[in-house]
């Protein structure tokens, strides 16, 4: 939302550090907004294409926790039912203990992988209203260039060190 090019958000800059990798971005919001209306086969064409590895960052957007629970596990159950994919869930950006917590139980249960972003928040330099103005401030309180970079190092990480953990 912040990052000042396509380029520069966390996805993109997550991708470049993995040669050869290709990237899809599938908004699945509504997760968030509406969990009740929310149908993970609406992710299969996504799917199809054989992805070697999903992250799944929702969260701070969502209204009701228990339905969200509820979403999301069946997201990541689903996610998880398919041999060979490496499945990364991304905390909060605001750090939600509530859903926070939500969102590491489905990582649990699924046997994903989890990656905690919400202490990057605390520091004010990965904001984006530290790197320039915004009409809306509330634009400015989310990831900025420097936050984005931050949260891909956190996910390199975690996948890195789940790796180096495998035997």
């Amino acid at each position: 939302m912040a990052a000042s090019t396509a380029s520069s958000d966390y996805a993109h800059v997550l991708t470049a550090r993995f040669p050869g990798a290709m990237l899809e971005e599938r908004n699945v919001s509504t997760l968030e907004t509406d969990p009740a209306h929310f149908d993970v086969r609406s992710i299969d064409s996504s799917l199809t294409l054989g992805p070697d590895l999903v992250v799944v960052e929702l969260g701070d957007n969502a209204t009701d926790a228990a339905a969200f629970r509820s979403a999301y596990a069946g997201l990541i159950g689903h996610l998880a039912a398919m041999r060979g994919l490496t499945i990364l869930c991304v905390s909060t950006w605001w750090k939600s203990p509530t859903i926070d917590r939500a969102i590491e139980q489905a990582c649990s249960a699924g046997g994903v992988h989890y990656a905690d972003i919400g202490g990057l928040y605390s520091n004010p330099v990965n904001r984006a209203s530290t790197e320039r103005r915004f009409p809306d401030p509330d634009v400015g309180i989310h990831p900025g260039d420097q936050g984005m970079r931050r949260i891909a190092d956190v996910l390199v990480s975690a996948l890195t060190s789940s790796v180096r953990a495998s035997p």
